[in-house]
């Protein structure tokens, strides 16, 4: 999906500070302040704005809570101003606050896919509730109208949410977040060429007993795939079947294939144990694309009879590790498992390997580079890739911490790839304003004065 851009107006409580007497009023504005009308106001005049803040505004998340950064994922509670982590779009941004805000309830949020993330009540999410899902306003039958705010985007606290929805929201009342952006970030040099690498953790063996790599497939079009992309001096050589094929070293020359996946850990490793390197799963969206092409090219299915895309393994790190890369690209995945049986020379009925199932949902893009899946691969009716809300629930009491960074969208990527909202102080609002950068504005606000 395209990343949310349009701005956002609604009516605000704010209170407003006279000189001799306090008194709550309602005005709309054009520019909304999301934070709790007890702890900031905000009187609007023709010649300007003027704003009040205070510490320890909420907005946070446990110390615990994961980050995305470039180089991988890091507790929100080890970030420190300057360091850089991953904003809503998949850009890397700067970390420009960090402020503390000791131990307090947090709540936990359940998506569609099963992702989930925790934080308190006050912090923030870029949201569409179903007014602005729906092509159909609730009233529709009723008006005979479509919904006014179709695809207009807002930022509520989670507290809000909670309020106004319930904690297990009906499901035309759910609201919905944006998936992670695919923005360019920093392509970081691989040993293997990531399309090969998913093709072994796949189909390929990797045996420690003769220290063999060898590749299984009745695909023409996968072995001239594996021919073109293996490192100098290796080579693929047919071994007796009509599908094997080793994969060695020239004569005379060292097999680079095998001591790079040696490097990664995945010698000798049977396929319940396989997994994707961490070099692959944190680098350029190219890289991560081809891994997972080449895992979907031979583990991979298409589902009827809908043409959903699945892959299973019986590896629950690759299994995760595939839905990690769907989301890390802006698309959905979950994960189902099952014990497998067979039976025995005995006629026993004897337990198997686990099976692990990743049922995949990412429009628009090609998970598939084999012609004969590819082919049948069909996008879902509705393109759209938004994580829908499906509980919000107390979860515990913990220390927190919240962080502001320096993207225009005020937004960064948390625990399974979620993205949700930064604090957003007084100076991080005056510098965006000033910029004019913030993309939730709708008009511009008027010029800003420091009182």
């Amino acid at each position: 999906m395209a990343w949310p851009k349009t701005g956002v107006s609604d009516a605000f409580d704010m209170a407003v500070l006279d000189s001799s007497v306090r008194r709550v009023e309602s005005k709309p504005l054009d520019y909304e302040l999301y934070t709790p009308p007890q702890i900031a106001w905000c009187s609007e005049t023709a010649q300007g704005a003027v704003w009040r803040d205070a510490n320890q505004l909420g907005k946070a998340q446990p110390v615990d809570a994961k980050v995305l950064t470039p180089r991988g994922w890091r507790t929100i509670g080890s970030l420190r101003v300057g360091d850089q982590v991953v904003s809503g779009d998949g850009t890397a941004t700067t970390v420009v606050g960090v402020y503390p805000q000791g131990v307090r309830p947090v709540v936990r949020l359940t998506f569609d896919d099963e992702s989930s993330t925790e934080c308190c009540d006050e912090h923030l999410w870029v949201c569409q509730d179903g007014e602005a899902r729906f092509r159909k306003a609730s009233n529709a039958k009723r008006c005979g109208h479509a919904s006014p705010r179709l695809g207009q985007w807002a930022v509520r606290t989670a507290g809000d949410i909670r309020r106004q929805w319930g904690e297990h929201p009906a499901p035309r009342s759910r609201i919905a977040i944006p998936t992670v952006g695919r923005g360019e970030t920093e392509l970081r040099p691989t040993a293997l060429d990531p399309y090969l690498m998913g093709l072994l953790l796949g189909d390929g063996g990797m045996s420690m007993v003769d220290g063999s790599v060898s590749f299984t497939t009745a695909d023409d079009e996968l072995i001239e795939a594996v021919r073109a992309v293996l490192p100098a001096g290796v080579r693929a050589a047919s071994y007796g079947s009509p599908y094997g094929w080793s994969l060695v070293g020239s004569h005379g020359r060292r097999n680079t294939l095998r001591t790079a996946l040696r490097a990664y850990g995945l010698m000798g490793k049977r396929s319940e144990h396989k997994h994707i390197p961490l070099e692959y799963v944190h680098n350029a969206p190219s890289v991560r694309l081809a891994v997972l092409q080449g895992l979907m090219d031979t583990d991979g299915e298409i589902g009827l009879p809908h043409g959903c895309p699945t892959f299973g393994s019986t590896s629950r790190a690759l299994a995760e590790g595939v839905r990690d890369l769907v989301r890390s690209l802006g698309g959905k995945a979950s994960i189902a498992d099952r014990q497998t049986r067979y039976t025995d020379k005995h006629g026993a009925k004897v337990d198997g390997l686990p099976s692990f199932r990743v049922r995949i949902r990412l429009p628009g893009v090609d998970v598939f580079r084999l012609e004969r899946k590819r082919c049948r691969r069909k996008d879902p009716v509705s393109r759209r890739g938004d994580r829908v809300l499906h509980s919000i629930v107390p979860s515990r009491t913990a220390e927190c911490v919240c962080i502001a960074v320096d993207h225009p969208s005020h937004t960064y990527v948390t625990d399974d790839y979620i993205v949700t909202h930064n604090s957003r102080g007084l100076i991080q609002e005056l510098i965006h304003r000033c910029r004019g950068s913030n993309p939730w504005v709708q008009q511009r606000p008027p010029p800003i004065r420091a009182i």
